[in-house]
């Protein structure tokens, strides 16, 4: 006698086989063929838990190395902010350190300047205006600060010389 019954799991897939046999014939009849298909159901049922727990194992253990790869990308990215922090602090604090040295410095050179009474002295920006003013410059071009600074220094010219581009010549040396 010969009795074979496929293992099949739910997606179909055969597993592998029940396989009985005896040296007598008619050993197996419709009960135990349904008794050994009832068991390679609880074998196909026992192997689709097997692989599913195992596939959620591998999946735990993906997802516990993707958290541990990521908390060590956080931390160094912390690190990496805090190193920067530092940088643009220590950058901050001399960038400030020199403009009030600056200010010092333009606030002395202003005081100098300032106190030259006997010559103009002024400063002009690239294109022709008038950004500082002395009181000497004052005392000879008869301007006033308020009056000149911010205005273009071609008001130090006549008519017929801004005609001619005597102060684009100027600037441009």
């Amino acid at each position: 006698s010969y009795l074979a019954v496929p293992v099949i799991a739910r997606s179909g897939e055969v597993l592998g086989g029940l396989f009985f046999g005896h040296s007598q014939p008619d050993v197996f009849g419709e009960r135990a063929e349904r008794i050994v298909a009832a068991i390679a159901s609880q074998a196909a049922i026992a192997i689709d838990k097997a692989r599913l727990y195992r596939a959620a194992q591998e999946e735990i253990e993906r997802r516990r190395k993707i958290e541990a790869a990521l908390r060590e990308s956080e931390q160094s990215l912390e690190h990496k902010v805090g190193e920067r922090t530092l940088e643009l602090a220590a950058s901050n604090a001399r960038l400030r350190a020199e403009a009030e040295e600056r200010q010092r410095a333009e606030g002395r050179f202003q005081v100098l300047v300032d106190g030259v009474t006997d010559y103009a002295v002024y400063m002009l920006g690239p294109t022709g205006i008038v950004s500082n003013w002395n009181t000497g410059a004052q005392r000879i071009k008869g301007y006033g600060a308020e009056d000149i600074v911010g205005q273009h220094f071609s008001h130090f010219y006549t008519e017929e010389d801004r005609k001619a581009g005597a102060p684009e010549r100027a600037l441009a040396i």
